[in-house]
């Protein structure tokens, strides 16, 4: 989780270098938002109209992800805004969605398999991550063999071993019966 005071710190810094942005916070017992965010962003991925927290957005203590919207700027082109304004070690990604996201340091997909991959016995060379967004890089660099979908980000492609067709197209399946050797004509 961010540190308390960092919190404050991003919310502060992103606010003066960007203006008029939203926020969301998920929390150890739910997700908060802004109302500005609600404003940019009403609709939640399982498609129900978002909620604006019933109460100012003031915890901070248990803060694992936060998120910033902006009116008129893609969430690529807000990664860039973004990272000058919050500290070198806080994670600022993308997941294809039209905000961005900030997690702690050690809080991306690439840190969180390698610590389950060392609890378990299992080296970064055994493993194959796939992966089509910006939050997919840290694991696609760490993994043994990286795989970028076909509709993934050029930046994806950019640092993966191998380019598969796109998942629509079945890309993970045809990847993992290549190399468990299935024939798919059967």
């Amino acid at each position: 989780v961010f540190d308390p005071e960092g919190v404050g710190d991003i919310l502060s810094g992103v606010t003066a270098g960007l203006g008029d942005v939203g926020f969301g916070f998920e929390l150890a017992d739910g997700m908060a938002w802004t109302e500005r965010f609600v404003e940019l962003t009403p609709i939640s991925l399982n498609g129900d109209r978002r909620p604006v927290s019933a109460s100012p957005v003031d915890r901070f203590d248990e803060s694992g992800k936060m998120f910033v919207a902006h009116p008129e700027v893609s969430a690529v082109d807000l990664v860039r805004l973004v990272e000058p304004l919050v500290p070198a070690e806080v994670n600022v990604t993308t997941s294809g969605v039209p905000f961005i996201e900030l997690t702690p340091p050690g809080a991306d997909k690439g840190s969180a398999v390698a610590r389950f991959a060392a609890t378990v016995g299992i080296d970064a060379g055994q493993v194959i991550a796939f992966g089509d967004n910006q939050n997919d890089l840290t694991l696609l660099d760490w993994a043994g063999h990286g795989v970028a979908m076909g509709n993934a980000l050029e930046m994806v492609k950019a640092v993966a071993d191998e380019v598969t067709v796109s998942n629509l197209q079945f890309g993970v399946a045809q990847v993992i019966n290549r190399i468990l050797g299935v024939d798919e004509s059967t």
